[in-house]
């Protein structure tokens, strides 16, 4: 496998007198190949961002040479995010003690990276940048940018919270030709965060350690297509590490034990020298297990100081719960007794009603009683009331006029009227007799 990186400082920060923040690295040991990258933070709170980046760089490049086989066979993600996070800031905290720093935040940084053993890859990811591989297929992304909630914001390694932002990737190097990464600066010129895609400068770059002066190469198409076209361009890195002499290595038969020990020395010695870190003993297990028991432990702390704060904030959320229940319960019954209140008011009100109106038809109905019928009527005129019982009918009546009453007994039928008239008459004619007989007397 052969490494080629870069790091230069962007014409922003030579405008400003600012040194390079990116720092990359590659480290070959325990047949593991390591290349890391980490962009240091810009604000001017981070006074030592430069220093921070080459330390996670460090730190995790030798990390997976000593623990590789062990993390990969470590199936749970949070565990393996919190150990590369703890690794890291563990580093940093002791370089800031040495610095005499308040805190690490100080040597905010991203950190990008890729360890290969075998066919078996794992990759780490916080913050923006890129990480691509070559395949026979092209340029293709494996961990893409991860910015901020703003614009120009992004993620670290230093942050509280950076075990839920580092991203953890394993998979099989499976026609790949090479890996690279690189940060935001350089992304600007061959990467489209649009469409997430590389553009064909990225897979002319990735192919560079094949050629003769790859590293010469490397830095010339930084330098003049990048660093120096824009004066306002930012700081820019690129790593990359090609997988391509160690699948021609397999054709081949296999070399002695001497030879094979022989050749590995010397190709860490060479590793060693590419290191663009300073020279200093950085501190961490062999055995990743020590890191794995640490974090259970913590966990397990952390589980009982969230159990009991979760039983109080249980308690309290109950107490809540009931309190709004009973404010509930209480604006139901207030609610139910207003439209009780409402519903027996209208019923009174239409009982009234009903009432008044029963009330009327009653007086209505009484009066229409009362009033006479054909059948049952009192007549009055002047003084004589007539009343229906005493209504003459054609068989009984009685008919007044004054003070002359005429009943229907003693009205006289045709037969007596006859009678009657001729009684009258004979009465009639003795008058008439009795007056002549006095006139001629």
């Amino acid at each position: 496998m052969k490494a080629i990186q870069v790091f230069l400082q962007g014409g922003r920060h030579k405008k400003k007198g600012q040194p390079c923040e990116d720092r990359t690295l590659y480290l070959h040991k325990n047949g593991v190949h390591v290349i890391a990258l980490a962009d240091g933070a810009g604000s001017a709170k981070y006074t030592h961002s430069a220093q921070g980046a080459e330390c996670v760089c460090e730190a995790v490049c030798k990390f997976f040479c000593n623990n590789f086989d062990k993390f990969y066979q470590k199936t749970e993600e949070q565990e393996l995010k919190s150990v590369i996070v703890a690794v890291c800031q563990k580093q940093l905290q002791q370089l800031a003690d040495r610095l005499q720093l308040d805190n690490i935040l100080r040597l905010s940084s991203t950190l990008l990276c890729a360890a290969v053993k075998g066919d078996r890859v794992i990759v780490c990811h916080i913050g923006d940048g890129v990480i691509g591989k070559l395949t026979t297929d092209g340029t293709k992304v494996v961990s893409a940018p991860d910015n901020g909630e703003f614009a120009g914001t992004t993620y670290f390694i230093t942050n509280a919270y950076a075990f839920n932002k580092i991203n953890i990737y394993k998979e099989k190097a499976n026609n790949v030709q090479s890996y690279f990464l690189m940060s935001d600066g350089t992304a600007d010129y061959i990467y489209d965060d649009l469409h997430r895609a590389f553009h064909d400068a990225a897979r002319k770059m990735a192919m560079l350690p094949n050629e003769e002066d790859s590293q010469k190469q490397l830095e010339t198409t930084v330098a003049d297509y990048m660093v120096n076209k824009d004066s306002n361009s930012d700081d820019c890195s690129f790593i990359c590490l090609s997988l391509a002499d160690s699948r021609e290595n397999v054709a081949h038969e296999a070399v002695s034990e001497e030879q094979a020990f022989e050749a590995e020395q010397k190709a860490e010695t060479e590793d060693e020298n590419l290191s663009v870190a300073a020279a200093k003993t950085v501190e961490i297990p062999d055995d990743v297990d020590e890191l794995m028991r640490s974090y259970e432990k913590k966990t397990k702390a952390s589980k009982g100081t969230k159990g009991k704060k979760k039983s109080k904030k249980n308690n309290k959320i109950a107490a809540i719960v009931i309190v709004g229940m009973v404010l509930a319960g209480c604006t139901a019954v207030g609610f139910v007794w207003k439209n009780h209140k409402k519903d027996t008011i209208s019923k009174t009100t239409a009982s009234q009603t009903v009432s008044s109106t029963t009330a009327t038809a009653t007086k209505e109905t009484t009066t229409e009683a009362n009033k006479p019928t054909n059948a049952d009527s009192t007549t009055k005129k002047g003084s004589v009331t007539t009343t229906e019982a005493n209504k003459p009918t054609n068989a009984d009546s009685t008919t007044k006029k004054g003070s002359v009453t005429t009943t229907k007994e003693n009205k006289p039928t045709n037969a007596d009227s006859t009678t009657k008239n001729e009684s009258q008459n004979s009465s009639n004619q003795r008058n008439e007799n009795t007056k002549i007989k006095s006139g001629k007397n």
